[in-house]
């Protein structure tokens, strides 16, 4: 437009032209100042933004303000900044699949959404950026649930792999719960995930739920094996247990709050020991007890029962001295224990 007035200038009127060039020359000045004052606010947007909503929130007015005043040039540049910025994303995120690493692919969630939120209208990629993020983290939950489904053929193992799967699904829950409250809008996880990710929670519970009242009944039914297996069993998923009662204490919706709760009801490792101790005291108690007595001297029947009783006592506590060999228990010594009672 500056050079059309500049050839119009040509057939102008002398005494015209000083006056019109002075101002074709501030109308030239204004907008090379206005080129570099829109140039600097575009970089220092796109150099302060953080993953934030607000600073995300700024680029995109400012691209609708290049869109509204036709300044072509300066929005090519941001679509192609905001671009390049949405590809970044994506290559973060498959990096993050690999780690598995669900808190920076949920930071990354949200700053994609921030992106669609505020330019999908003129920059659609950042539409298909959010799904990529979202598909890469439900594929990850699904996988985490399927790996807390086979809890039971992990109780042998090393029971990291359940808790970093039990961790990525409840900090997916809670990032949904809270995320879609502040945006009022369904995000990340639809209703048939969050179902899925119960159902498994809920299988997880039951199977702890079950172990711990076996060793209550193998305890107090005096059954060494059984107690023993059902320890060490609850032993293993001890930092399970830890993590459970310390997250559940988060905002999470109702069902999921549930199951943790109950699972967080189980008696921890030192709890189960106390019970422990107490019925090893009480089976040598009742091997350490006067021989020579009333009932042992005077009746045949009841002696004959009595020392049937101690020898299956000892036997017991035999078996219990075996199958706890390997358990360290503080202020507890099966195997003397079972030593002195044969002395005794």
């Amino acid at each position: 437009e500056i050079s059309k007035l500049k050839y119009a200038l040509v057939f102008l009127p002398d005494d015209m032209k000083p006056s019109l060039d002075s101002q074709i020359d501030e109308v030239k000045k204004f907008m090379e100042e206005n080129r570099r004052t829109q140039q600097q606010e575009l970089e220092l947007l796109l150099k302060s933004e953080d993953g934030s909503e607000e600073s995300i929130q700024k680029i995109g007015l400012l691209a609708k303000k290049f869109k509204n005043e036709i300044m072509k040039e300066y929005l090519h540049q941001l679509q192609k900044e905001v671009q390049q910025k949405n590809s970044a994303l994506k290559t973060n995120t498959s990096k993050f699949i690999e780690s598995k690493d669900i808190r920076n692919l949920l930071s990354l969630y949200k700053q994609a959404f921030f992106y669609r939120k505020h330019l999908e209208e003129l920059i659609p990629q950042t539409k298909q950026t959010v799904e990529f993020i979202r598909s890469s983290i439900l594929k990850i939950v699904e996988n985490s649930c399927e790996t807390i489904n086979g809890i039971e053929s992990t109780s042998n193992n090393n029971s990291q792999a359940i808790e970093k799967s039990l961790e990525n699904v409840l900090l997916c829950v809670d990032f949904s719960e809270t995320f879609e409250k502040e945006q009022s809008e369904p995000l990340l996880l639809s209703k048939e995930n969050l179902n899925k990710i119960i159902q498994s929670l809920e299988k997880m519970s039951k199977y702890l739920k079950a172990i711990s009242e076996n060793y209550s009944n193998s305890l107090e039914s005096m059954k060494a094996s059984d107690t023993s297996k059902s320890l060490k069993t609850l032993k293993h998923f001890q930092q399970l247990f830890e993590f459970i009662r310390n997250f559940a204490g988060f905002y999470h919706d109702e069902k999921t709050k549930k199951v943790l709760m109950d699972i967080g009801k189980i008696p921890n490792y030192e709890e189960l020991i106390s019970d422990f101790k107490k019925a090893i005291i009480h089976l040598q108690e009742e091997i350490n007890v006067e021989l020579l007595s009333e009932q042992t001297t005077m009746n045949e029947e009841k002696r004959d029962e009595f020392f049937k009783e101690i020898a299956e006592n000892l036997k017991r506590l035999n078996d219990f001295a075996s199958k706890f060999r390997d358990f360290d228990i503080d202020s507890l010594d099966i195997k003397e224990m079972e030593r002195e009672a044969h002395e005794n």
